[in-house]
């Protein structure tokens, strides 16, 4: 029960976390997890809801490297692979299912004008250090990102024409709401060697 680096089988790493650490994002972070060091930025803009579901808003999962000359092409496609593989899962984390409002972000929550006008929630993620687990740590900055978000208040008022609804931004930086988080779950990964199973694991793990 002792790793190469001195933990247990079910200790991690110890990790740092700072946030709003982007001025021209609504939420921002930066962890670093041994050598794996990532920055989430989520961005906030308003468009039209999925006609299928028009009460609910949007989110949409993005996560790239900090691009390298040195790659080979090899490195470069298996790259590319990866961080598809890791925006669909980080996206399957942050959305719950058709019809359910359990798991991820509250997507009613986003809704502003039912079937006209909801957030766009866009999270996006750079990795800037690779030292293995990284789908821990882009799920513990993200959240920690999320829970930076500042969404700014919106007060609805009646339209130009009859039962039409409209809405307007408050310009106060101050007067803002959060995005509701409690249901955002964190990602942890477990690797077996042998029969036994290790949590955070290292690249060499």
């Amino acid at each position: 029960d002792i790793r190469q680096d001195g933990r247990s089988r079910m200790d991690y790493r110890d990790f740092s976390i700072e946030t709003g650490v982007l001025a021209q994002s609504n939420g921002s972070a930066m962890l670093k997890l041994g050598a794996s060091r990532v920055l989430v930025s989520v961005k906030l803009e308003i468009g039209s809801p999925d006609p299928n579901f028009p009460d609910l808003g949007k989110v949409f999962c993005s996560v790239d490297w900090c691009k390298s000359s040195a790659w080979s092409s090899e490195e470069r496609i298996e790259r590319e692979m990866l961080t598809a593989s890791l925006s669909r899962r980080l996206e399957r984390a942050l959305t719950p299912a058709p019809g359910s409002k359990k798991g991820g972000i509250n997507l009613t929550s986003l809704g502003i004008i039912p079937g006209q006008q909801c957030w766009i929630v866009y999270v996006d993620t750079m990795i800037l250090g690779q030292g293995g687990n990284l789908i821990d740590a882009i799920s513990l900055g993200t959240r920690a990102a999320l829970r930076n978000t500042k969404i700014p208040k919106i007060n609805i008022i009646p339209g130009e024409f009859d039962g039409e609804m409209d809405f307007e931004l408050s310009d106060d930086p101050l007067d803002c709401t959060r995005l509701e988080i409690e249901a955002i779950p964190i990602c942890v990964s477990l690797t077996k060697i042998g029969n036994y199973y290790v949590i955070d694991p290292t690249p060499e793990e």
